[in-house]
């Protein structure tokens, strides 16, 4: 095998090191290079370092650096960074003029060697704007050892995320209300760093542990696209009641990996079936967990990046 390659990943992973993603991030790189793929790699945190980020980058010597944060699209940083650069758009909007600061972008962008986006309605957009290829290249979760389960941990019915009402949150909004009208949702939220990174921490329990995970994106219209959640509820072993989108069952089947409903009378209907079975609804969550240790984490999604981009390993 050829020496492997040096690696650098922009993004907000030291003050947030408890995301799943975050964490699935450092465990991939680190696989790959207890495997030789990659021979260095560093992580540049744009937020808490943001003065630091082209100096790092320069100093680094690398052979691909990947931006996972917006903020390396905000300033020029990308134009001052002398290495093979790309571009992870994990999150989504519904239209070009929805994105914050989306011109700026463009302007701040440089060449990147490939864009790397959660959804596939919008590869076009990105790559016509960008002058760059762009791939299909959704989240992935970090891969627990086993599996925890904790009873102060559990919940029937569990959602964690903001309830944004108005604009184009709406919709997910009046979704959720409506389920929660006809079967309790227990909801956890925090805005704050420190909240954030304590529901991570426990996240991995409260998923395991609780009966049924609530699984809805703010947009389930876009071909191949769900928030983180759809990634972590599977990866940390939860019976996720999932709220269905094209392509779905292309990452996890229904009834086998995941419950997917269409409106909230059908989520209701399978919340009260699958509380009769409690062996059915423990062999989704390990088949959940078993997907995601085989096909949705970064170590799998870092191999099919270096394969896009046609870096030889």
């Amino acid at each position: 095998m050829k020496q492997g390659i040096r690696f650098i990943y922009v993004g907000e992973l030291i003050r947030t090191p408890w995301a799943p993603d975050h964490l699935g991030i450092i465990q991939g790189l680190s696989q790959l290079k207890n495997e030789g793929v990659i021979s260095e790699w560093k992580i540049v945190d744009p937020v808490l370092y943001p003065d630091k980020v082209v100096q790092d980058c320069n100093a680094f010597n690398a052979d691909l650096i990947v931006h996972g944060n917006t903020d390396s699209l905000d300033r020029e940083w990308c134009r001052e960074i002398k290495a093979p650069q790309a571009f992870f758009m994990g999150d989504v909007q519904l239209s070009k003029d929805k994105y914050h600061n989306w011109n700026n972008w463009i302007k701040n962008s440089g060449q990147f060697q490939g864009l790397f986006i959660s959804n596939r309605d919008q590869l076009g957009m990105w790559s016509e704007a960008f002058k760059a290829p762009a791939y299909f290249w959704p989240h992935g979760c970090y891969v627990l050892d086993k599996l925890e389960k904790d009873d102060a941990f559990k919940h029937d019915l569990l959602f964690i995320g903001a309830m944004n009402n108005g604009g184009d949150y709406q919709t997910r909004f009046n979704l959720i209300t409506r389920l929660n009208e006809l079967y309790p949702v227990d909801h956890l939220t925090r805005d704050d760093v420190d909240g954030r990174n304590q529901i991570w921490r426990d996240l991995s329990k409260l998923y395991h542990s609780s009966n049924f995970v609530l699984d809805v994106s703010h947009f389930w219209n876009i071909d191949g696209y769900a928030s983180g959640r759809y990634w972590y509820s599977g990866g940390y072993g939860a019976c996720s009641l999932t709220k269905r989108f094209p392509g779905c069952e292309e990452f996890y089947e229904d009834k086998v990996h995941k419950l997917y409903f269409d409106t909230p009378e059908e989520a209701k209907e399978l919340i009260e079936f699958y509380s009769k079975h409690d062996d059915s609804r423990e062999k989704i969550k390990i088949a959940a967990y078993e997907r995601n240790k085989n096909r949705h984490n970064y170590k799998v999604r870092f191999l099919d990046m270096f394969d896009k981009l046609g870096i030889k390993i």
